[in-house]
């Protein structure tokens, strides 16, 4: 009897001694102090520490946890990776064609494959029916017939699914689809009528390796089916001396994939971009032969070449860069250093082929347009044609398309190029092809309230080049009671009261018996206007 109390304490102490490793004297102390060993079983057991259960003190293990995307959203520290350092690599590259095209360039595509990823975005793909089932998997399984329900089930670490009232049964490695067959197999035993439906609720997480040019190599853990351009953002992303073009790709039965991202970033029909799988290796090779293009090119830059190549024509490397519209004038050169290292260029064209190293300048000079004829004031938009001739008013205006719908037609303002002044009859000017307006001349149409305005102005109190121009311009001034109401245009064809007519209306309080002419030389006479 005394003998069994002995192993009962030893088998009590040696499970105490599994969770806080005990000294030999402190155990001597625990079996001479029983009460002091079942005080502080009770504190364990108190705290959860050590997993004991109640009353037994025997050791009991914590629910099994496989970690999966749910996991991963519960623990953000899980996914670390997606927020790698961005380090800034000094790339031999970068500075040597900074020499050379006197800009700091970057590399083409770098910045797709850096970007931090968001730790809420676990997904990138929609899973279909040939997913392939593995231990952490959460799927969604809905049963119709005799029985029905509609749950989620977690795939064990033993592979197995376990469903109520259903014997265990193993789906590791099977697709979706081949689960549900196997599973509307068993039910059909039962019940004929059975039908069911699986979906993936929750992808696991997969394990794989980076290593090569990328700026953290390490060991990510993703979502299945997660895709490789994915990977290296988690991997902090592709250094300014890794390759876009040789990236491989080795799963766990070691079939080799080498992919070209080239293809990925420029395809408009998404080009290959594999999925990994778990325990892939992705390695980033060094970067092949480069050229650069700066200046007048969609997307200046530094593009790697494709493998095995040396150099490439002018029209490969506007592909490269998206560059569509090569208008005239442009200037096509090629930046490179000679046997003394030394920057020099050449000419080239767009059937010219550039060496690797070499840099591809396109320089488009813009020059002002000085021969041009500008519309101002009263049109839908102010305009300039660009011309080295005379154009006439009726093809300057388009016939009078462009005018505003308020424009007046009864007079307007050209302004030379040495500030010479004219006022037209607009309606007549558009009518008659004679009247031409030269390279630098600057119509202004007006609206009747704006020809109120400039008549009504003081000429001694105002710096409005318009009123200058008006006065300036060879064009008569009707007043009214000594306050002038308006410019009129001169016309050796049209009668006084055609001229007149347009810009004042004879009322019942005009006078008609007394009007007074006066000529540029200030003389003056009285007429009638009867």
């Amino acid at each position: 009897m005394i003998r069994f109390f002995a192993l009962a304490l030893t088998f009590s102490t040696f499970v105490i001694s599994s969770a806080h490793a005990q000294t030999a004297e402190q155990l001597m102390l625990l079996q001479a102090n029983p009460e002091l060993a079942q005080q502080l079983q009770n504190n364990l057991g108190a705290q959860g520490g050590g997993g004991i259960s109640e009353g037994a003190g025997v050791p009991t293990s914590g629910e099994i946890k496989v970690l999966n995307a749910d996991d991963a959203v519960a623990d953000p520290s899980l996914l670390t990776q997606s927020r790698a350092s961005n380090t800034l690599d000094d790339s031999v590259i970068q500075r040597y064609y900074s020499i050379l095209a006197r800009d700091v360039l970057p590399i083409y595509g770098a910045a797709e494959f850096g970007q931090s990823q968001d730790t809420q975005l676990l997904f990138f793909n929609t899973m279909g029916k040939d997913y392939r089932l593995a231990a952490g998997d959460v799927l969604r399984v809905t049963l119709r017939g005799l029985t029905e329900s509609d749950a989620s089930y977690k795939i064990g670490r033993d592979g197995n699914l376990i469903l109520p009232a259903l014997a265990p049964f193993s789906v590791a490695g099977l697709s979706i689809a081949k689960a549900e067959t196997k599973l509307l197999d068993v039910l059909r035993y039962d019940d004929a009528s059975a039908t069911v439906y699986m979906s993936l609720d929750t992808a696991r997480l997969i394990t794989v390796q980076v290593s090569g040019a990328v700026k953290t190599p390490r060991t990510v853990a993703v979502p299945a089916y997660t895709p490789l351009s994915r990977v290296l953002a988690y991997a902090g992303g592709i250094k300014p001396t890794g390759s876009l073009r040789n990236i491989v790709l080795r799963d766990r039965d070691g079939n080799v994939n080498q992919v070209d991202f080239y293809d990925f970033l420029q395809s408009p029909e998404g080009a290959n971009d594999p999925l990994v799988t778990d325990s892939s290796r992705v390695f980033v090779g060094n970067q092949g032969n480069t050229i650069a293009a700066i200046g007048f090119v969609a997307r200046p830059g530094i593009y790697e070449m494709p493998e095995g190549t040396a150099s490439l024509p002018v029209d490969s490397i506007l592909e490269l860069t998206g560059t569509r519209i090569l208008p005239p004038g442009l200037e096509l050169e090629a930046l490179y250093f000679d046997e003394s290292g030394l920057a020099q260029s050449r000419a080239v064209t767009r059937s010219s082929a550039l060496q690797a190293g070499e840099v591809l300048s396109i320089r488009f000079l813009p020059t002002r347009l000085t021969d041009v004829i500008r519309v101002k004031g009263a049109v839908l938009e102010e305009y300039q044609i660009a011309t080295v001739k005379a154009l006439s008013v009726g093809e300057i205006l388009r016939g009078g398309a462009t005018l505003s719908e308020d424009a007046s037609r009864d007079i307007a303002l050209v302004i030379g190029e040495k500030d010479t002044s004219e006022v037209i009859d607009l309606d007549r000017a558009l009518e008659d092809p004679k009247f031409t307006l030269s390279p630098g001349d600057v119509l202004h149409v007006f609206t009747p309230t704006d020809l109120r305005e400039i008549a009504r102005a003081n000429v001694n109190s105002s710096d409005s080049n318009i009123l200058i121009g008006f006065v300036e311009a060879e064009s008569a001034e009707l007043f009214l009671n000594g306050s002038r109401i308006s410019f009129m245009p001169l016309s050796a064809e049209d009668a006084f009261k055609d001229v007149l007519r347009p810009f004042y209306r004879l009322t019942p309080r005009t006078s008609l018996d007394l009007a007074v002419l006066e000529d540029d030389n200030g003389s003056a006479r009285a007429v009638s206007l009867r």
